[in-house]
């Protein structure tokens, strides 16, 4: 099926032009910028610029395992079916990732040469190109509690804390206030070392949707139902103590909110909403969805844990 869509869109099928005005402006002024050092791009008899082929996809892929590679496609797939992005913009990006750098070693974002951290940076200049919206009160970002979530907080926090997850989760289910907690650098989204944390937007939701979404519940939250609404990945194994939400002010805190697009993202659970919807993105689980430029973690105004319950059994 994937196949059958990027070969759809890329031999002749149509992507609608339906994008928002803004995101008309940013890619357009992308490639005015590029024209002159990108003068040896493909492109075809209409002079619109030519993406990879099905086989050159294969030979830059052919080093991932079959699930990893299925998840490429997805995120290509997407990327090339998004209405709000200028086309000719988004071949330009395939055409680079495919033929600039060698095949990648994996498929996350760990090495300069994995999968998404190459279409990270390729996709920087299309970031945030959705139409501008009207962002909800309050806003929920929903984090992966791990090892690495430790790293973020202040020295003085991970001091009362024990240093470690454990010590976190007690401290947690106790009721410790995560504010004022984290360092300068903190930030709501971030891919690792050497990344730019500045480049990448981050994905939120409505504080007043989860409530009611906790009021139709019959049993408290926990981070199966959390993953399932937020479309994270569920806790994998009893080891995993579930998630964080970190509550902020948009109005406050982001300099301008927009439906996120598939260049937002390279996660290959992510899917492009309509151009018909005027309000909101949607998260795979239903939750309704937005971006922002990316939040430093020292302007949260709450935080909650949410367990894998069976983590704290």
């Amino acid at each position: 099926m994937v196949l059958c869509l990027l070969l759809s869109h890329w031999m002749g099928g149509s992507i609608p032009d339906a994008y928002g005005d803004e995101a008309q402006a940013a890619t357009t002024t992308t490639n005015a910028n590029d024209s002159a050092e990108l003068a040896h791009i493909d492109r075809g008899a209409a002079g619109d610029v030519v993406p990879p082929s099905l086989h050159e996809l294969h030979t830059f892929l052919r080093n991932l395992d079959e699930r990893d590679k299925g998840k490429a496609l997805n995120v290509l797939a997407d990327l090339s079916a998004e209405g709000r992005l200028d086309p000719d913009a988004v071949a330009l990006v395939l055409q680079r990732l495919v033929r600039e750098d060698s095949p990648p070693e994996e498929f996350g974002y760990q090495c300069k040469n994995c999968f998404q951290r190459r279409l990270s940076e390729l996709l920087a200049p299309l970031r945030l190109a959705g139409p501008r919206v009207a962002p909800p009160e309050e806003g929920v970002v929903v984090v992966r509690l791990n090892d690495g979530f430790m790293r973020r907080l202040n020295s003085k926090a991970t001091t009362e804390l024990g240093g470690n997850l454990t010590g976190l989760v007690n401290a947690l289910v106790d009721g410790y206030d995560l504010v004022n907690k984290f360092n300068k650098d903190a930030w709501a989204r971030y891919h690792g070392r050497d990344a730019d944390p500045r480049t990448e937007p981050a994905f939120f939701h409505s504080a007043a949707d989860l409530k009611a979404l906790e009021a139709s519940l019959a049993k408290p939250l926990d981070a199966w139902q959390l993953a399932r609404w937020s479309c994270q990945r569920p806790p994998s194994s009893r080891f995993e103590p579930g998630f964080i939400l970190l509550y902020f002010r948009p109005s406050l805190t982001c300099t301008e909110v927009r439906i996120p697009t598939a260049a937002d993202t390279e996660d290959p659970y992510f899917r492009p909403t309509p151009v018909s919807q005027t309000r909101s993105g949607f998260s795979c689980g239903g939750a309704a969805e937005w971006v922002c430029p990316n939040i430093r973690l020292f302007e949260i105004t709450g935080a909650r844990y949410v367990p894998n319950e069976a983590y704290l059994r």
